[in-house]
């Protein structure tokens, strides 16, 4: 068996391969990062099957007006245990995992700016004439909104990211590079793809509590594989993880202003808007030239 210092080695990867290549996070072991995932997903069906915080502790939520949400509750026993478990056994700290202390301000920013385009964009898509969605009706119905999109960045969003782009994929990514000897972009699109499937299969235990049938499940499945794409590439461009925290939350609660937007096509646009622009800033940049990104000043 490995030790900690053994399991936590640095991750030797060039500069070009992607954004990401420009901090260097500690290196675990592949067998750590197997225990993990399959810690994610017992603690996945577990919650499905009753076991779920936000059940527990429905009179907070109630008390509060739904800003502390059962979205939010449900993620405390995966932050507790698996922050633990990074922390005593893997060794790693907050900027392993990809936080960042001085991306966050450029993500929100980004977040901010995509979010008043999807406003005016809607606003164009109704001729002007619209109806205030719940987030500007007032009353309990506003602090829910709000409380389900704090759930999404300080709950669901931040726990499937910091784990499997944050965690999954680097590591996955960094491990391939070194056991078989590609090159790092490879062995990063072997880590985006692997993550992205797990991500998907992730959600597999809430699928099949619906009525959906095999084809029915196998579309989402599909669907949670594009949209675990997205993100993964989302923060292969930017290293920015909290970017991906960000459009994943805007992405599940697009939190519009006004009515009449619809959440499959906000969910789209939050997802693939901003990687498109990405990977066009990065186009322009041209190769082995660092893009303009949310990530471009890194920090502690």
């Amino acid at each position: 068996m490995t030790t900690p210092e053994e399991q936590a080695r640095p991750v030797n990867e060039p500069r070009d391969a992607s954004a990401l290549t420009s901090r260097k996070p500690r290196e675990v072991s592949a067998g750590f990062v197997v225990f993990m995932v399959s810690v994610f997903m017992l603690l996945a069906v577990l919650t499905r099957q009753g076991l779920a915080l936000g059940l527990e502790l429905h009179w907070l939520s109630e008390s509060t007006g739904q800003l502390i949400g059962q979205t939010l509750l449900n993620y405390l026993p995966f932050f507790a245990i698996l922050g633990a478990l990074w922390w005593r056994v893997g060794r790693l700290s907050p900027h392993d995992l990809g936080l960042v202390r001085s991306h966050l301000a450029p993500a929100l920013l980004w977040g901010l700016g995509f979010w008043i385009a999807a406003q005016l964009l809607a606003l164009g898509m109704t001729g002007g004439e619209f109806a205030p969605a719940p987030l500007i009706s007032g009353g309990r119905e506003s602090t829910a909104t709000i409380g389900r999109l704090l759930g999404q960045l300080l709950g669901n969003a931040l726990c499937e990211e910091l784990f499997w782009r944050g965690f999954v994929m680097v590591q996955l990514s960094a491990i391939v590079c070194r056991r078989f000897k590609l090159s790092p972009t490879r062995a990063l699109l072997i880590g985006v793809l692997v993550s992205s499937l797990l991500f998907a299969l992730s959600h597999l235990p809430r699928d099949l509590e619906t009525d959906a049938t095999a084809k029915q499940l196998v579309v989402l499945q599909v669907a949670w594989f594009a949209g675990g794409l997205a993100f993964a590439g989302l923060y292969a461009l930017s290293g920015n993880l909290f970017l991906a925290i960000v459009f994943h939350s805007l992405s599940n609660t697009p939190t519009p202003l006004l009515e009449g937007f619809a959440p499959t096509a906000a969910q789209a646009y939050f997802a693939l808007a901003p990687l498109g622009c990405l990977a066009m800033l990065r186009m322009l940049r041209g190769p082995g030239k660092p893009a303009d990104t949310p990530a471009s000043n890194d920090g502690a």
